[in-house]
């Protein structure tokens, strides 16, 4: 019973460690700036301090009489320091924060030391406490068993790999959703506490007191190998074992790193599959230990040729990953359809991508596994000294961290991918093959023994011939980039185009992909932008997409300015935004903040769209976190503009933070402002309304639609509402017309017309959320992103609020919200009428041609009004609207009596809604819903105009029946819809008129 205990608090200690593993890399990339860099830094600290904490324990451990209790007392400092990372953290890094202009003022190279040295502050003393943990209890366990460490020491390595690999997995998908990481920590403390009380009372009941006696059994085993064993080989080899711990570890680390990037391109990089990645590794080492224990009862011969043969099919298995790549890859392509976008088949989907990361990683990883019990096994029933269970594992952790750092910060950029892994698999079949060589067996000793000469000769040449046919196909066989940066794990494999170039860069891999002349820039696998490079060919593409995105971006600032500015970029993409913004004369320097070397080198594939970029004097392209990078510098801006990639992807959502806001704040000048690109494709409402929570730290902000891109939304936000000067005084001042001349287009479709809502009218859903503001301690974008990703959702907000006559911005904000209509509609005309052209009939418009050529009583009528809707929704709720031809055209034949009574009463509502005259609207609201067929009042579009025309009349009686039978059976209306709704209405109640007051201009 007191064994099983024993293994069940070390499963438990072993959890909470890779819980406080997982937290400081999220603490730590907020830190340094991304994720890639959290997680190396964190691995390196981790690493070093597991190391450091055994070679510690290994110099005192026979001077330690009771371990277990020792042991419990750790784990209690370890929970003291658990309870206080937060406070230190915050605290330190504020302080380098405050001192970063000072230090980067010095010298660069002080500013990265001294940020690196917080990190270690942070946790080395931590890491190197949780170090001494297992040398303690490997010592008293084999004083409380007297079985050498024959069975406790693999069962130990198994049940805290075990408890590891599945707290990293409890951390990042319950524990940070249900309490953030504040409360994560707070459980991984209790955790520690518990282990405490547990092995303080193993000690109490006198387990684990003693010296190191081997049975019986053990010591007769001993005597056995030491008689077959000729002389030379008698030698415990200390220095070879600790050689060959430091050397597996160096070796698997390099190979892991490798992986994480290459299961990055099959998954896709979001947080969860990172922890997935590190849980599967260390799965792998838990069940290597335990495999070790059953070797140990049958093992009985010279443990090198067994430790060689273990290394040379470690390497021989991380190898094969280079040539299995493709299946992984057509695999996450077949789950497609094999799993349901729904959130009920998540779970299902993360368990086929854990099960994807077992079969690359288990194999190499079950052969580490089994390296450190046996040699730390052999050296201590070899020299009886319990102090090689700290040191054995100390050594290995150096390699680890070397290894680390090599393949992140060198290996990955200059050598690549292919090259990383094969170098690590490669050093592990290196030392299995000098392992092997130094085996107990040698040509001498087989001197006249024909049949074991040929047993000698076969195996050689069969180790041989099995490293030559795992590492020779490596120098002609290569990843081929088309597959390496599909995005299979995103869109179904289905082939963008041709790949121009890859680069595996220190954070991510950077891919330029080009599709006929559409050309694209990718993040491992997933595009953050496309543009149009096609050589004098005119822009095809009704939607602009991307190009109206990165339009928008540009001239939605340079609108709020009236004078001189300067302004910042975060992120590059593909260079098209700082090529607009550079267009403006007004503007006096860009500093553009990317923290991918390679992101920058590969946009020279844009050329000439992005020229600018390359040779104008007022840019500055800085290679930095931008966090650190405003700190450092402490310029203010007019402008900060903020493009960073998808916040499912592991390190982005740091960017869409009310923290990371508020940093910002710091950084704008009075009258500045932030300009945010936040996407609604594969993304939910709340996650949404997260952001907009966390932006609610600046005084005001408005949300923007993109024009022909629906999936796209722009928010600018400061401490006062923006004066928006003349698109035509602006175009006087820049380029950009020039520019978006190409795409058929001009500044004045990318302006304020495309207003959509400000922190006014969204404010109900800001106080319904404000407990889940997106933060760095609470990252719920990051934690429920992928899920929204996954089931490929829509947020619904946004058209909601555009898809009515009259909208629920009409209540709160109705002069913007008319004005930005009518420009959005004056400027549609005057591009049409620009371009003289009548430009060809959609495929609605066609339908209704036909159906209003010569109608009848009988004709179609629900259709009909359908379509007719659809036709005039860039003019709805405007004066323009009953310019429409097709507005007239109803118009007509309602006078011919041919217009069905219902669609009338309804069509005459629009009008008046349209002229504003709500004398007229008051009366005639109700007659409309009467005379409207019931199934009307469960659709959004009637649901929202009805419902804001009662409560903008002040109809309590109509808001009731409306919210009765309206909104309360319509299945098609949002939550975050329903919580705006909800407010409107208990306002209304509350203060009968207030939305008519507010109401008017």
């Amino acid at each position: 019973m007191a064994r099983f205990l024993v293994y069940l608090f070390f499963t438990l200690s072993g959890s909470v460690a890779l819980v406080y593993e997982a937290l400081w890399s999220r603490y730590l990339k907020l830190f340094l700036g991304h994720s890639s860099y959290g997680q190396i830094v964190t691995l390196i600290m981790f690493m070093g301090g597991i190391g450091l904490g055994s070679f510690l324990a290994a110099r005192y451990l026979r001077r330690v009489k009771h371990p277990f209790l020792v042991y419990a007392r750790i784990e209690l400092i370890a929970a003291v320091f658990g309870l206080g990372f937060h406070f230190a953290y915050e605290l330190m890094t504020g302080w380098f924060f405050e001192q970063a202009a000072m230090l980067q003022a010095v010298s660069p190279m002080l500013a990265d030391v001294t940020q690196i040295g917080i990190c270690l502050l942070l946790t080395l003393p931590f890491a190197t406490l949780l170090g001494t943990t297992f040398p303690l209890l490997a010592a008293g366990m084999i004083r409380a068993f007297s079985d050498g460490g024959k069975r406790s020491l693999p069962m130990l390595y198994f049940a805290n790999s075990l408890g590891g690999a599945v707290g990293i997995l409890v951390c990042s998908y319950w524990l940070i959703s249900a309490f953030g990481t504040i409360g994560a920590l707070q459980i991984a403390s209790l955790g520690n506490l518990v282990v405490a009380i547990g092995f303080f009372l193993l000690h109490r009941a006198g387990v684990g007191v003693g010296t190191v006696e081997a049975s019986q059994e053990s010591v007769e085993a001993d005597r056995a190998i030491a008689k077959r064993l000729p002389a030379e080989n008698k030698n415990p080899r200390v220095a070879l074992w600790l050689t060959v711990a430091a050397g597996t570890g160096l070796a698997s680390f390099i190979y892991e790193v490798g992986w994480i990037r290459l299961l990055s391109l099959i998954l896709g990089s979001s947080t969860h599959s990172f922890d997935a990645m590190i849980s599967a590794f260390i799965l792998g080492l838990a069940f290597g230990g335990l495999f070790v224990k059953r070797l140990l009862h049958r093992f009985t011969g010279d443990l090198a040729p067994v430790l060689g043969t273990i290394q040379v099919l470690m390497g021989v298995f991380a190898v094969l990953s280079l040539y299995l790549y493709r299946p992984f890859f057509d695999m996450v392509q077949a789950s497609h359809g094999l799993f349901a976008k729904t959130e009920a088949a998540f779970p299902l989907h993360s368990v086929f991508k854990y099960l994807l990361c077992l079969a690359l990683m288990f194999p190499a990883a079950f052969c580490a596994g089994m390296t450190l019990p046996l040699i730390t096994w052999r050296l201590v029933r070899e020299t009886g000294r319990e102090s090689f269970t700290g040191v054995v594992y100390g050594w290995n952790t150096v390699g680890s961290i070397i290894g680390a750092a090599a393949a992140g910060l060198f290996l990955m950029p200059l050598l690549q991918l292919k090259w990383t892994i094969f170098t690590g698999a490669a050093l592990d079949i290196a030392l299995g093959v000098a392992l092997l060589s130094i085996g107990t067996f040698s040509w001498k000793n087989l001197a006249g023994n024909r049949k074991r000469q040929v047993r000698f000769i076969g195996l050689r040449v069969g180790a041989v011939a099995v490293i030559a046919a795992a590492l020779l196909p490596a120098f002609w066989t290569d990843f081929d980039p088309a597959v390496l940066c599909s995005g299979k794990y995103r869109n179904n494999g289905s082939s963008r185009g041709d790949i121009v170039e890859v680069r595996h860069g220190k954070t991510a891999t950077i891919s330029v992909g080009q599709s006929g002349p559409n050309r694209f820039i990718s993040t491992n696998g997933k595009s953050d932008g496309a543009i149009w490079c096609g050589d004098g060919e005119k822009f095809p593409w009704k939607q602009l997409s991307d190009e109206g995105t990165v339009a928008m971006l540009a001239a939605l600032p340079m609108l709020t300015r009236s004078e001189e500015y300067d302004a910042a970029l975060i992120g590059m993409g593909t260079g098209m935004t700082g090529h607009y913004l550079l267009s403006d004369e007004r503007l006096q320097s860009l500093d553009l903040i990317e923290i991918e070397d390679a992101v920058i080198d590969l946009a020279q594939h844009f050329r000439p769209r992005n020229e600018r970029i390359w040779n104008d004097d007022r840019l500055h392209i800085v290679v930095d976190d931008a966090k650190r990078h405003f700190y450092a510098n402490r310029k203010q801006y007019d402008v900060i503009i903020s493009e960073p990639s998808n916040p499912w992807v592991s390190g982005v959502s740091g960017l869409f933070t009310k923290e990371f806001y508020e940093h910002l704040r710091h950084f704008l000048k009075p009258g500045g402002v932030l300009v945010q690109w936040v996407h609604g494709y594969e993304f939910r409402d709340d996650l949404m309304v997260s952001i907009f929570s966390a932006l609610d730290t600046f005084d005001h902000f408005e949300v923007y639609r993109v024009p022909e891109n629906a999936g796209d939304f722009i928010v600018v936000a400061g401490d006062q509402k923006f004066d928006f000067i003349s698109a035509l005084e602006l175009a006087a001042n820049s380029s950009l017309d020039d520019d978006l001349a190409f795409l058929g287009t001009e500044i004045a479709q990318f302006g304020p017309g495309n207003f959509l809502a400000s922190s006014r009218t969204l404010r109900p859903n800001l106080d319904e959320f404000a407990a889940l503001t997106n933060s760095d301690y609470f990252p719920y974008v990051e934690q429920n992103a992928e899920t929204a990703f996954f089931t490929a959702n829509q947020v619904h907000l946004p058209s909601a609020i555009f898809d009515a006559f009259h909208r629920y911005t009409d209540l709160m904000e109705p002069g913007r919200t008319r004005e930005a209509r009518e420009m959005q509609a004056r400027v549609r005309r005057e591009l049409a009428a620009k371009k003289g052209e009548n430009p060809g009939k959609s495929a609605t418009q066609r339908r209704l041609d036909g159906l209003l050529s010569a109608p009848g009583k009988e004709a179609d009528w629900p259709h009909i009004e359908q379509l007719f809707l659809t036709a005039t929704v860039h003019s709805s709720g405007t004066s323009f609207w009953l310019e429409e031809p097709y507005v007239k055209q109803i118009g007509e034949l309602i006078e011919t009596g041919v217009v069905p009574e219902g669609m009338k009463n309804r069509f005459q509502f629009l009008s008046s809604l349209a002229e504003e005259d709500f004398e007229q609207v008051a009366l005639q609201l109700a007659e409309t819903i009467k005379s409207s067929d019931p199934a009307i009042l469960e659709e959004p579009y009637w649901v929202r105009t009805f419902l804001t025309t009662a409560l903008r009349v002040s109809d309590s009686d109509m808001i009731d029946f409306l919210m009765s039978e309206s909104v309360g059976k319509c299945g098609k209306l949002c939550a975050d819809e329903r919580t705006m709704i909800q407010a409107f209405v208990k306002l209304e109640k509350q203060n009968p008129g207030a939305l008519q007051l507010a109401a008017k201009p």
